[in-house]
């Protein structure tokens, strides 16, 4: 089955979209879900950065590392991506920040781009959250979001096993 989200920022005409299909074009195995009763592991708040939500995976689920379908996006006009984080609580070890990049559908990438690490969480895990703040103008299109560590990218069914990701953007000049 499908499974599809759309979001449209009205003054933007954005869509964000959940697609089947990988992330970074590289085999991926599951991990370890965490036990359900763990709290820990619920989705950190929401973005600070200016724009408007182009794409958003995150849930207060609990979560298990290593996607296995692509988190995607579709840019109905062009826009600025101002701000793309993803979430590593990783069993509430956070990770050590890698870089995060954007993949269109001709396989093109923009980036990648060192990301900063934040505390994220309810137990504020150090390094669960990966920001950065690209501004970089993009054609209508769709694209893949790209996290350099897989293994600790966090993912559940609600999700629809696609990495949690935040993407903020504004329409270009």
């Amino acid at each position: 089955m499908d499974h599809r989200c759309s979001i449209v920022a009205a003054a933007m005409l954005l869509a964000a979209s959940l697609m089947p299909g990988d992330s970074a074009g590289q085999p991926r195995t599951p991990a370890a879900t965490t036990p359900p009763s763990t709290s820990a592991g619920k989705a950190p708040p929401a973005a600070t950065a200016g724009g408007q939500t182009v794409l958003d995976s995150f849930n207060p689920q609990s979560v298990s590392n290593g996607p296995t379908a692509a988190t995607v996006f579709t840019l109905i006009v062009p826009a600025v991506i101002t701000q793309i984080q993803t979430y590593h609580w990783n069993g509430g070890k956070g990770a050590k920040p890698g870089t995060l990049a954007l993949r269109d559908q001709n396989g093109r990438f923009y980036g990648p781009w060192p990301a900063k690490g934040e505390p994220g969480g309810k137990d504020a895990t150090p390094n669960a959250l990966w920001t950065v703040s690209p501004n970089v103008t993009l054609p209508a299109g769709t694209y893949a979001v790209v996290d350099s560590d897989l293994s600790t990218w966090s993912t559940n069914l609600i999700a629809g096993n696609r990495g949690f990701a935040r993407v903020l953007g504004r329409p270009a000049k």
